[in-house]
């Protein structure tokens, strides 16, 4: 069965309602169960969760590393624990360093512009009370960069 062209995700071919729909409600944690539920995807996610993990402060790393998260729950529980005590590791980490909170590159990608502008200032530069950890994959952008790519990204969307 489709709507406007496009198959439903709660329902087979045939029209029938998908099991999982009555398992879980919450379309974020089907999604991540179905992928939990794939081999392939969930050995993939796995990876990159431990090379992310890896790219975290080692105080951080220490905080989370080697635990279990929500025991006898489900694995999207689980997951939704461990993000928060990552969070939590973080700001704790933070404080401890006198500051108030850390930014991993990760937390970049995933800001709006306002969010990103009440931890970066014009120049992309962490503000005061800020610690920014970037991934392998963050590029920065300093004095060194030079202005054709400066003038690109600032006409294609990005932050500089």
């Amino acid at each position: 069965m489709t709507t406007w062209g496009k198959q439903h995700p709660d329902l087979t071919e045939t029209g029938d309602v998908r099991w999982e729909s009555y398992l879980y409600t919450d379309p974020r944690e089907r999604a991540f169960m179905e992928m939990w539920n794939d081999p392939a995807r969930r050995q993939l996610f796995e990876d990159q969760v431990t090379a992310r993990q890896r790219e975290e402060h080692p105080e951080v790393q220490r905080w989370i590393q080697g635990r279990h998260y929500a025991p006898g729950e489900s694995a999207y529980a689980g997951y939704q624990q461990y993000q928060h005590a990552l969070r939590a590791a973080r700001d704790q980490v933070a404080m401890l360093a006198g500051e108030r909170t850390i930014i991993h590159g990760d937390d970049v990608a995933a800001m709006d512009l306002e969010t990103y502008g009440r931890y970066f200032d014009e120049k992309g530069k962490p503000r005061e009370g800020v610690i920014f950890r970037p991934t392998s994959r963050d590029v920065p952008l300093d004095d060194a960069t030079d202005g054709a790519t400066m003038s690109e990204l600032r006409h294609h969307g990005g932050r500089a």
